[in-house]
């Protein structure tokens, strides 16, 4: 499976050692799946860990981050390409470019974003997580663990969306 993360979730899990992100990283140094990264997404991770508030709290240098980044996830090109669901950040485009290019789902904590999880592969830190590690079976029962990955993304996708509705609701 393949999965570009987007910006807020990768330096979340630059910053804080014990959050969702973080694991997700090392499920993926584990192979749980393939990073997705481009350009343009290194270049606004970069240009974000480089704000004094962020390149003060790192434990090291903004290069060494971004080098470590590049050597654990695939490079890909940016190739923008046209779309029938836009986010409402049209900085945002670039990210589903990427992820609808290379097949992959977009895993970001941006609202706007996780709107368009009913027309597109959109998930939350969490649920994607869950979906890469499922509940054991004692907590969710055998009919939830025999699940295969394709029931288990519906499952987390629906979550996305009822966060999303959840947050807009209120």
């Amino acid at each position: 499976m393949r999965a570009v993360l987007d910006t807020n979730v990768i330096v979340s899990a630059v910053l804080k050692a014990d959050g969702i992100p973080r694991q997700l990283i090392e499920l993926q140094q584990d192979g749980a799946f393939e990073l997705i990264l481009s350009p343009q997404l290194l270049g606004e991770v970069n240009r974000v860990l480089d704000r004094p508030k962020f390149r003060d709290a790192l434990g090291m240098s903004v290069a060494d981050v971004m080098a470590e980044l590049r050597s654990i996830g695939d490079l890909y090109l940016d190739h923008p390409i046209e779309h029938h669901v836009l986010p409402e950040d049209p900085d945002d485009v670039f990210l589903l470019d990427l992820a609808v290019t290379t097949t992959s789902v977009l895993v970001t904590g941006d609202r706007g974003l996780l709107r368009l999880a009913d027309r597109i592969p959109v998930l939350t830190p969490r649920a994607f997580f869950e979906l890469l590690v499922p509940p054991m079976r004692e907590q969710i029962g055998n009919q939830l663990a025999k699940r295969s990955l394709e029931q288990r993304f519906e499952v987390a996708r629906r979550q996305s969306l009822a966060c999303a509705e959840e947050v807009f609701s209120t």
